[in-house]
């Protein structure tokens, strides 16, 4: 993870450190028993900072179960690596903010939420949910400025059940991941010969699940396709250039969003020079058929 953050946000290896922000495990509802489930918001407050980058772990307790993670609201629009519990108990994940973003914290607003553990206390005691000694963020500064960081962990007490476990409400999201683009470009840089086709997205509900191809030779319905899972990049083969190339996003829940390449023969400057051939060839066979251009 700190290698693709590092290489992807272009920063130094060795970042001077500036002024402060705020990494925050929002509290629980009060009275915890075990086997409720509850919410445990994770917010970055920037304070005066414009960040750039971000690479957070967060800890959880062994009386803590990772349920799901919800992006609802969420200020993060790139992940490098979306929240994931990569080894028991630890949650990590990494992000950039394309031309910096700073939190607004007033009265009547607070922007700053990265995303939500949804937890189920599996026994009773007193916890402790942090995040990692390694949890950094970088100031959008062209350097990579290593941001001082002011850790709010969360502490709390879960007591013994009783009666039926509480649970958050259920979420719903029938919204599907962002429209995005396809962009064809050389596949050198990637290590894949020919061309690649490249494309992101985010789903800021329930989170984006993976990609999907589909190629064919007409514009077809998508229950006609025939999908595959794939990744950007995507190799193109020399003969997709001529044929539609479809990539559908899918978010956890199942929503989809889809676009498609263009085929060569119709972009708009083939098809107008191909018009224009026919216009040509049309004007010729006119003007021979009625005897205004004579044969040699």
């Amino acid at each position: 993870m700190k290698k693709t953050l590092l290489i992807l946000t272009c920063f130094i290896l060795a970042p001077s450190v500036t002024h402060g922000a705020i990494l925050e495990l929002g509290a629980p509802p009060q009275g915890v028993r075990v086997g409720d489930t509850f919410l445990i918001p994770v917010s970055l407050n920037t304070e005066n900072e414009i960040i750039n980058a971000f690479e957070i772990s967060v800890r959880l307790p062994e009386s803590l179960t990772l349920s799901e993670v919800r992006y609802s609201n969420s200020a993060v629009s790139f992940w490098l690596e979306e929240p994931k519990e990569r080894t028991l108990g630890t949650i990590s994940f990494s992000g950039v903010f394309p031309g910096g973003y700073q939190s607004i914290s007033t009265e009547n607003e607070n922007t700053g939420n990265l995303l939500t553990l949804v937890v189920q206390a599996t026994k009773e005691g007193g916890e402790v949910a942090s995040f990692g000694t390694d949890s950094k963020v970088l100031a959008n500064d062209g350097n990579g400025t290593q941001v001082t960081l002011t850790q709010k962990d969360l502490v709390f007490n879960i007591l013994a059940s009783e009666g039926n476990p509480s649970k958050p409400a259920v979420f719903v999201d029938t919204n599907p991941p962002e429209a995005f683009t396809l962009e064809t470009v050389s596949g050198e840089p990637f290590g894949i010969s020919g061309d690649v086709l490249v494309f992101i997205t985010v789903d800021k509900d329930s989170g984006l699940s993976g990609y999907q191809v589909a190629r064919t030779w007409l514009p077809l319905p998508q229950k006609f396709l025939s999908w595959k899972e794939t990744v950007s990049p995507t190799r193109l083969t020399k003969w997709d250039a001529y044929r539609f190339v479809y990539i559908r996003a899918t978010d956890m829940k199942g929503n989809a969003v889809v676009t498609h390449t263009t085929p060569r023969l119709l972009q708009k400057d083939v098809l107008a020079g191909i018009v224009i051939l026919l216009l040509c060839i049309g004007t010729l066979f006119f003007l021979r058929n009625y005897g205004i251009l004579k044969r040699k």
